[in-house]
């Protein structure tokens, strides 16, 4: 076989430099297919998260590194200040 790199045709062609699609590289992990929850299981995820967030700074309040909610402001409360 002919060498292309060396042949007269070769030299008037352009050859593009050849690139790795994106996805193959051989280095990156495989991706994980997606886990879909049902409407049950997001509420649920939410509300552990939410409860979670919660008993953290409660954890944080009562040692003292986070400062104690406001009172809340309720009408009866609203009442008994302006009474």
């Amino acid at each position: 076989p002919a060498d292309l790199s060396r042949s007269k045709p070769s030299r008037l062609v352009q050859h593009p430099i050849p690139i790795q699609p994106p996805g193959s590289s051989s280095h990156q992990t495989p991706v994980q297919p997606v886990l879909h929850l049902t409407k049950k299981e997001m509420k649920r995820q939410r509300k552990l998260r939410r409860a979670e967030r919660a008993r953290e700074l409660q954890d944080l309040q009562a040692a003292g590194l986070a400062p104690p909610p406001e009172p809340r402001l309720t009408l009866g409360n609203f009442m008994r200040v302006l009474g």
